[in-house]
């Protein structure tokens, strides 16, 4: 689960992920996404920003971006969950949750529990600041 943030506010051009947690042994995206200018994955980024939800459970052949594609399956992702992350109408960034493996977790299961977890997170969400990862 990590969280994606588009920066900086108010002239949005890169996507970053600050916040994540991962499992034991599980590649990490922090390192992936960090800065990633957002017209390099332009379709995956205003779907990002225009849908309160998506769920591809076949990432290969359901996310049609390119790199978006390629940074979500490289790290061994085979199905993702995603919800938009809002403050007041700004989208303010997007909870990620992927599976490794199959799901036997139903859509709108999925939605609901990151719903609660948007809920909780998209108001008290600092903005992203560019830390160097070495």
């Amino acid at each position: 689960v990590y969280i994606v943030q588009p920066h900086p506010l108010g002239h949005i051009a890169f996507l970053s992920v600050q916040f994540e947690v991962k499992r034991k042994g599980i590649a990490g995206m922090r390192e992936n996404i960090q800065s990633l200018p957002m017209s390099e994955v332009a379709v995956f980024a205003e779907n990002l920003a225009k849908n309160l939800f998506m769920f591809y459970s076949d990432i290969d052949n359901q996310v049609k971006d390119k790199v978006a594609k390629s940074l979500l399956s490289t790290n061994g992702c085979n199905s993702v969950a995603i919800k938009r992350l809002n403050s007041s109408q700004d989208w303010v960034g997007n909870i990620f949750c992927e599976f490794t493996d199959e799901t036997d977790l139903k859509e709108d299961e999925l939605h609901k529990v990151l719903h609660e977890a948007a809920v909780n997170i998209q108001y008290i969400l600092p903005e992203f600041k560019e830390n160097k990862i070495e």
